[in-house]
């Protein structure tokens, strides 16, 4: 094992920008500009992925990426993460956040590489550059001269193949959690939207005989029984609250899950691991702040209308509302559902502020139809299950995780070899 500079086994390492007129620019197109907000160790997020034309795109040809480069992001709070670009998003540029990594493939596996950069000990090493650097960013200059500890290519080979087995079974959970949730939604909307078979026997929606009544609250026909209330009627509404970060004693790795936009990306079923935790100490002086039981967290300030579902005894930060301690058992899944169908109009009720605010008294002003108990109960009969399902695969890739992260610096530092081809330690 040699010590290498990345300059001497990459063909290019450089970042882009972003087309004049800032995120107002982005005209669409078939051309995707990938931003930090994209790139995570563990996926590549899709969610808020931007689209420019083939005008803007050529300004930016000198970023073109290319498949199987490494990607990392270079300044902000998202320094260091790093990812490999999806075939399926390409034809793609970088902005000036996101730096490209482009192996010489005679010399250097791009998954070896993504993994030996995700290492918590390189990471650190990648976030004291960023820190002790005059722009607060990972420079060029600094990531070319980077040295990293390099096996022969046949051993980056099989390093990132033993770890890419955990992965895969990780990528497997996570597309048998995506159709399990295209399964909840699809039975929500079936039941909750559009009140088009009010007369149908057997259909959740037939109710008094299929009776329609003229809600003033919601200015539309709802069934005859079912109720329009707040958000607040029907849960406590928690504002989260970051404990100091100047203490260090409020911070742990595995205490409780310390929650912020980010982990609601994609507006998850269920919610297993977060970026940081707090500690015993740390969830103490929030309590007031925090949230137990069966509860829907929603980004409240800057990114509006993220939705996420949870299960745990968890912390946010001030940028989540959430709502818990609901008044019946069957409400939660409905509600999650719910708030995610008009996602859309909670922008809405931002204050008119240059970061956009849903204040907390706005939130849990927030009117949604309440259906009648039995058809509330069935719903939850049938959603549940898929909850619990999604739920169990998630921990169960948390775990997979651990096991993967455990492995990772041994495999790097040679503690742990490679016996055969057949991918066996």
């Amino acid at each position: 094992m040699k010590k290498v500079s990345l300059h001497e086994v990459t063909s290019k390492i450089g970042s882009g920008a972003t087309p004049r007129g800032g995120k107002n620019a982005y005209q669409g197109g078939e051309y995707s500009l990938i931003r930090s907000m994209n790139v995570f160790d563990d996926f590549f997020n899709r969610f808020e992925l931007a689209k420019i034309n083939e005008d803007q795109a050529t300004k930016l040809n000198n970023v073109a990426v290319q498949e199987g480069d490494v990607l990392i992001n270079i300044t902000g709070a998202s320094v260091a993460r790093v990812n490999i670009v999806p075939k399926d998003i390409l034809p793609a540029r970088v902005n000036q956040h996101v730096s490209i990594i482009r192996p010489i493939r005679e010399k250097l596996y791009n998954n070896f590489l993504h993994y030996y950069l995700v290492q918590p000990v390189v990471k650190q090493k990648l976030l004291a550059i960023a820190l002790g650097s005059s722009r607060e960013a990972i420079t060029k200059d600094s990531l070319e001269n980077f040295q990293i500890n390099l096996p022969n290519l046949k051993n980056q080979v099989k390093i990132a193949d033993i770890l890419s087995i955990l992965d895969k079974k990780i990528q497997l959970n996570d597309e048998i959690n995506s159709e399990l949730k295209k399964i909840a939604q699809k039975i929500y909307d079936y039941w909750f939207i559009g009140f088009n078979f009010p007369n149908v026997e057997g259909h959740p929606y037939y109710v008094n005989d299929g009776e329609m009544i003229y809600s003033k609250e919601l200015k539309r026909d709802i069934p005859a029984n079912w109720d329009v209330k707040k958000l607040r009627d029907i849960a406590s509404v928690v504002t989260g609250k970051t404990p100091s970060t100047k203490n260090i004693k409020n911070y742990s790795v595995k205490d409780y899950m310390f929650i912020g936009p980010e982990e609601l990306t994609n507006n998850p079923l269920c919610i297993e691991k977060s970026a940081k935790y707090i500690s015993q100490y740390g969830f103490d002086s929030i309590k007031s702040n925090t949230i137990s039981g069966e509860s829907i967290l929603v980004s409240s300030i800057g990114v509006i209308g993220r939705i996420g579902f949870t299960n745990h005894i968890v912390a946010t930060n001030q940028q989540i509302n959430s709502l818990t301690n609901f008044v019946s058992s069957n409400l939660s899944y409905y509600v999650y559902f719910y708030l995610k169908s008009i996602s859309q109009s909670l922008h809405n009720l931002a204050g008119n502020t240059v970061i956009p605010i849903m204040a907390k008294s706005t939130f849990e002003q927030i009117k949604i139809i309440i259906p009648d108990d039995k058809t509330l109960t069935s719903f939850t009969n049938q959603v549940q299950p898929l909850f619990k399902k999604i739920q169990k695969n998630s921990q169960e890739s948390v775990e997979l995780a651990k096991l993967r992260d455990w492995l990772l610096p041994m495999l790097m530092n040679g503690q742990v070899t490679v016996l055969n081809s057949n991918n066996t330690l």
